[in-house]
């Protein structure tokens, strides 16, 4: 019979994994107490929970809250990133206390939305991407680029027929004074 505080935990973890759009679950095993306290300082500051979660109590949270593709990223002792707003956060949060620690921490994978599974490899990828708004005003530039060049074009005939006339009207006036 579960205790009431494994049963408080899946519940817990179970929220968590429906209100997050990304999880990702990493091995925390040779990591020592003072880096785990330095890395959930980290995560915290991006506003990514950290947990460290037992793997049956987390199989069971996923399978409550429907997201059974999470049993593919776990092996082992598992800690769980959860982020609550863009998925490259967490990413990102992750690849950079890895790289100003030197930490062990092997990523094993993350869940986004509600189906999604993602491979280390994915989540790796996943970090080196530009940040949303960079990549949201290289869309509009790539988008309006065409526009430009259609009014640039439409509008060439215009300044063409104005310079034209322009040309006329001199040629006009320099005839007339002659």
């Amino acid at each position: 019979m579960p205790t009431e505080r494994k049963v408080n935990q899946v519940e817990s973890i179970k929220e968590k994994l429906q209100n997050c759009t990304i999880a990702v679950t990493a091995d925390y095993s040779n990591i020592d107490v003072n880096a785990m306290t330095d890395l959930r300082k980290s995560m915290r500051n991006e506003g990514i929970e950290f947990l460290i979660v037992k793997k049956t109590l987390l199989q069971l949270a996923a399978e409550s809250a429907g997201k059974n593709n999470v049993n593919d990223i776990i092996q082992g002792p598992t800690g769980v990133a959860f982020g609550y707003d863009d998925p490259t956060i967490v990413a990102k949060a992750l690849a950079a206390y890895v790289a100003r620690t030197g930490s062990p921490l092997n990523i094993y994978g993350a869940v986004v939305g509600q189906s999604d599974t993602y491979s280390k490899e994915d989540v790796e990828s996943m970090a080196k991407l530009p940040p949303k708004p960079d990549l949201v005003a290289k869309l509009m530039g790539q988008l309006q680029s065409p526009l430009y060049q259609l009014a640039g074009a439409l509008n060439s005939p215009l300044y063409s027929l104005g310079g034209i006339l322009q040309s006329r009207v001199s040629q006009m006036e320099n005839s007339g004074n002659a």
